[in-house]
Formats: C-alpha cells, sequence, structure tokens
C-alpha cells in the first residue's frame, strides 16, 4: 500500500511504542517538521496529558501513518 505523503500540519498517528519519549502506539501528534536527511523523517509533537509542554519526536517514515487531510490545529507554545 502507497502511504499518503506527509506534510507539515498533519495529524499522524505512531504505528509503534516510543518508551524513551513515554509515546504509546496510537498516540496521535502534529507534524513540525518534514527532514530529508538521509531519508525522510518528520518532526512530531505531540501533546502530553496534565502538562502544557508537548513532547516532540524525530520519526522515521515507517514510525507514523497519516491520521488525516492536513488539518490547521494550535501549536503547544
Amino acid at each position: 500500500m502507497i502511504q499518503e505523503t506527509i506534510q507539515i500540519d498533519d495529524r499522524v498517528r505512531l504505528t509503534h511504542d516510543v518508551p524513551d519519549l513515554s509515546l504509546h502506539k496510537g498516540d496521535e501528534g502534529l507534524v513540525c517538521s518534514v527532514w530529508h536527511i538521509p531519508g525522510l523523517l518528520y518532526e512530531v509533537e505531540f501533546a502530553c496529558t496534565g502538562s502544557q509542554l508537548g513532547v516532540r519526536a524525530l520519526l522515521m517514515q515507517q514510525e507514523v501513518e497519516v491520521e488525516g487531510m492536513a488539518q490547521v490545529v494550535p501549536r503547544i507554545s
């Protein structure tokens, strides 16, 4: 199956756990930037329950899947 091109401001879902960051398969985040070094990487921000700060992760293409079309949602400051 060919995955849609992921773009900035797309909502994505994790395809596996990231224990070092306390993120779990199925968690949803917002793509903040796209990196092309030497492969395709995505910087994704996840909201943390009970905290005003978010967690950002640099993830490979196979670690996320598109949740929907690009959506404008507020960024965590």
